[in-house]
């Protein structure tokens, strides 16, 4: 038997005068495993061509280089890994190749799962060959970490089925089409899952400032948020052949180039805040889940939602400026109760859960530590802004000034001007020493909100927030050291 590697796993088999494609497995040679693909050899692969499906069944195994070779009918052809080195249309006509083949197999009631991007061969003649699934799984738990991030766990969700999934796999592959990189990386499994979870990536067009806009935006919804924002494969059809045809670039200036790169910049360090702090709270706040539990226990809980929907709100009689002040200054107590009976229709969401999250790991602290940590930013800086203890920082609302710019009877716009302190909690460090301390650093953003109000039951309440302004200012940032 003769095997000689073609491109990208690949490989093609002469055995008994017969030429065969071959998958290599990465299994050991004599690998216990090599039994149970053994005995999964009957399930077949689908060749898949306009509206004609195929088999494509394995024929045997063999070893090249102490690795398992898996071998069947000979067919010449790209795998999708390979595609994704290619110009962005292109991968696009792949993609309807590829969701042409995935719909066919629906229709017949054939089984879809998750792809590994070399498990999709597009074939020269113009079919599409799509691996056993069992073959695909084994490629993924045999290759290197480095291979299984790159080739599959890039394009899959952790907490989508494999056809809900279908739609998230698209959109991380025309991410990489269009900006050369995937939409989530990182070196670990669980530090990628963490960030696909949370959302942490940047739009396409903060990528490329030569994406549409439109294109960018249908993308990222679907990173960011797939279970409300999947797309069926008759969408993506659609949407594939539109960008293949008008293709999915645009003109730029230097002006515009130079727009985009700071909006990318400022949005980037709001999400790497956002996002450090999480993960923070989630790592070191496992007792929240025993203060929760004890709130339930007492069952305080469901009376609280019942008094607080008959009760009127803590802001009725308010003025509309008022509400607006209070909706701020109430970060610096923690209030996010006060902070909900301010606003409505979703407004201020974020923050306020960003706040209850501060509020509750503040109780776990103290009732550890006898202390919170967290000091309120009006206050703080009313002292003079002493130098913070081990494990402190500063949050909420300084310099704070409203101003009323439309009022009638029915609604007002407000603007609200003010200095934003929160806390910047280190990265992990990925496990390497280092002889610096950690610090939490507690920084200030000047920042500008226009908001607009209307009465709700007879009170003010905040509607929408739009931020016109967040600007970081260096000269008073503060750090602690983490105890």
């Amino acid at each position: 038997m003769q095997v000689e590697f073609m491109a990208d796993g690949l490989l093609k088999v002469e055995r008994n005068d017969s030429i065969y494609l071959g998958i290599n497995t990465h299994i050991p040679g004599r690998s216990f495993a090599v039994q149970r693909l053994s005995s999964q050899s009957q399930t077949p692969g689908w060749i898949v061509d306009h509206d004609e499906v195929t088999e494509w069944a394995p024929s045997g195994f063999t070893e090249h280089d102490n690795e398992v070779v898996m071998y069947g009918p000979y067919l010449e052809g790209v795998t999708l890994q390979e595609v994704l080195g290619f110009e962005a249309r292109e991968v696009f006509s792949y993609l309807q190749r590829f969701v042409d083949a995935v719909r066919l197999l629906m229709d017949r009631h054939i089984p879809v799962g998750r792809y590994h991007t070399r498990g999709v061969i597009f074939l020269k003649d113009g079919g599409t060959l799509l691996l056993p699934l069992h073959i695909m799984q084994t490629i993924r738990e045999h290759e290197p970490i480095e291979q299984q991030i790159l080739c599959y766990e890039n394009t899959s969700h952790p907490d989508l089925d494999p056809v809900d999934n279908l739609s998230y796999f698209l959109a991380a592959i025309s991410y990489r089409a269009l900006t050369g990189d995937f939409p989530y990386r990182s070196e670990t499994l669980e530090d990628l899952h963490i960030r696909i979870r949370a959302g942490y990536s940047l739009d396409p067009i903060y990528q490329e400032p030569r994406i549409r806009e439109e294109v960018s935006a249908f993308i990222i919804a679907i990173l960011r948020d797939p279970q409300h924002h999947t797309h069926s494969l008759e969408e993506w059809q659609s949407v594939l052949a539109t960008w293949n045809r008008s293709g999915p670039y645009r003109e730029v200036t230097e002006q515009g180039r130079d727009a985009l790169k700071l909006q990318a910049d400022a949005t980037w360090k709001r999400m790497t805040r956002t996002f450090n702090r999480k993960e923070y709270i989630r790592k070191h706040g496992k007792a929240t889940v025993l203060i929760v539990a004890m709130v339930l226990i007492v069952g305080t809980i469901p009376g609280t939602i019942i008094s607080r929907a008959l009760a009127p709100r803590s802001t009725h009689g308010f003025s509309a400026e008022k509400v607006v002040s209070t909706y701020y200054l109430s970060m610096n107590t923690l209030d996010q109760t006060t902070m909900q009976d301010c606003v409505i229709d979703g407004a201020g969401k974020n923050t306020i859960s960003e706040v209850m999250n501060l509020y509750v790991t503040s109780r776990m602290r103290m009732s550890v530590e006898m202390r919170s940590g967290i000091l309120g930013a009006e206050q703080w800086v009313k002292e003079g802004k002493p130098a913070l203890k081990r494990s402190s920082f500063v949050f909420g609302v300084s310099d704070l000034a409203v101003t009323v710019q439309s009022h009638t009877a029915a609604s007002v716009v407000a603007r609200a001007t003010y200095l934003q302190w929160q806390p910047q909690f280190p990265a992990e460090p990925n496990g390497k020493a280092t002889a610096q301390p950690a610090v939490i650093k507690s920084e200030a953003y000047s920042r500008i909100d226009t908001l607009y109000l209307k009465k709700d039951r007879g009170d003010w309440v905040i509607y929408r927030i739009v931020q016109d302004k967040d600007t970081l200012v260096p000269a008073d940032t503060v750090t602690s050291t983490i105890q």
